[in-house]
């Protein structure tokens, strides 16, 4: 399958990784770091307003160790309309946060900044397939077998998330609460009189979801 877009965060905003995925003509979107060099340029822009407390402008950027010049979309957030704004405040230009991405996409500015900051929500996804998937609790000798362990981690994650959403279930939740609410019937240890026992606990307290079992008293435990 061919690779659509390649997106990533400011730790490969690095000259020989651009030139290496121009070389091999593969579109970009890299979060750009904000060296002195670009926040001058940045300070000198006209920015248009495209959304609530939100601005963009763009440029070429000729950094110092590049051998050409690329363009840069730059969009500030103004921290009075949006105080849950996340970026880089610059001292020139106070009252805002700013983001900057570096790119090869020919399409409007903000639409490259949105499709730029989608990025984000992926580490919630690594992060749910590193722990409660496993997906790093393994390491072959070869590289073929730990990349086809990984593709069968990953069709089980999406296999999940199509099993969730044929239940109805509009927000999809991580396995542990699945384990805990769907798969698991769970039950609270009591006493009755100098018996032991263990009630089933219905699942209606948890919304949502169906109980697993009736919510009867289960056998006498020993």
């Amino acid at each position: 399958m061919p690779v659509a877009l390649v997106r990533a965060d400011s730790g490969f905003f690095e000259q020989a990784i651009l030139v290496a995925l121009e070389a091999a003509a593969l579109p970009y979107a890299i979060a750009a770091r904000f060296t002195s060099l670009l926040q001058a340029g940045v300070s000198g822009l006209t920015f248009r307003p495209f959304g609530p407390g939100l601005e963009v402008a763009e440029l070429l950027f000729p950094a110092r160790r590049w051998t050409r010049a690329r363009r840069i979309v730059v969009v500030r957030e103004e921290v009075a309309v949006r105080p849950a704004a996340r970026g880089r405040e610059l001292l020139q230009v106070s009252g805002y946060r700013f983001h900057a991405v570096v790119t090869t996409l020919t399409m409007p500015p903000e639409t490259v900044w949105r499709t730029c900051n989608g990025r984000a929500d992926s580490e919630n996804r690594i992060k749910e397939l590193t722990h409660a998937f496993g997906a790093d609790g393994f390491c072959s000798r070869r590289f073929a077998g730990t990349e086809a362990a990984l593709r069968f981690i990953c069709l089980l994650y999406n296999l999940v998330g199509e099993f969730q959403r044929s239940l109805g279930h509009v927000t999809l939740r991580t396995l542990a609460t699945l384990r805990t609410t769907l798969f698991a019937c769970g039950a609270i240890l009591g006493a009755d009189g100098r018996q032991t026992h263990a009630p089933a606990v219905s699942r209606q307290t948890v919304a949502g979801d169906v109980p697993c079992v009736p919510p009867t008293p289960a056998p006498h435990c020993r």
